[in-house]
């Protein structure tokens, strides 16, 4: 039986297993990971153009090909709380669009500018709620489909290659 917390979109594969995030959120966990690997217990990887799946006990994950994260394990924790939970006036409605093989736009809220702020510290990955995403159509596996629903997302920011923010 394999046991999935953990999902993570690349250009190549859909990567799904579990982190040992030492009992932080997912976001905090990458955003503090000082390597430039991050490593998938009982890893599957989908493959995005065929569907193809490799199973492995352990899967090494370069952090700047991941795209977009979701944990799916404690979703309504105390971070996505807290951030729901921030004053309307200090979230926008915005589009990112991740370039490259894999053409994504992830629409939702997020907080004002912070794919631009320097006040939040280094944070690579970023937390978008109330998502939709777009550019996953004709993906079969039912694990793509998690995605598309999922109340959250996490981005990476380096990834983004244009953004439409709403914000006044």
């Amino acid at each position: 039986m394999e046991f999935v917390k953990d999902l993570f979109l690349t250009e190549s594969f859909l990567v799904k297993g579990y982190v040992k995030t030492g009992g932080r959120r997912l976001t905090t966990f990458l955003n503090a990971t000082g390597g430039r690997f991050i490593e998938v217990h009982d890893a599957t990887l989908v493959g995005v153009q065929q569907g193809d799946r490799i199973v492995t006990a352990r899967a090494m994950v370069n952090l700047d090909e991941i795209l977009i994260a979701h944990e799916l394990i404690g979703s309504a924790g105390d971070d996505l709380l807290r951030r729901l939970a921030e004053p309307a006036k200090d979230r926008a409605l915005v589009n990112l669009y991740l370039g490259g093989r894999l053409a994504l736009e992830v629409s939702g809220k997020m907080l004002r500018r912070a794919y631009n702020r320097t006040d939040l510290g280094e944070q690579r990955f970023l937390v978008v709620t109330d998502t939709a995403i777009e550019g996953l159509a004709g993906k079969k596996p039912r694990e793509f489909a998690v995605l598309k629903r999922a109340p959250y997302l996490i981005v990476n920011r380096t990834r983004i290659a244009y953004v439409f923010d709403y914000s006044p």
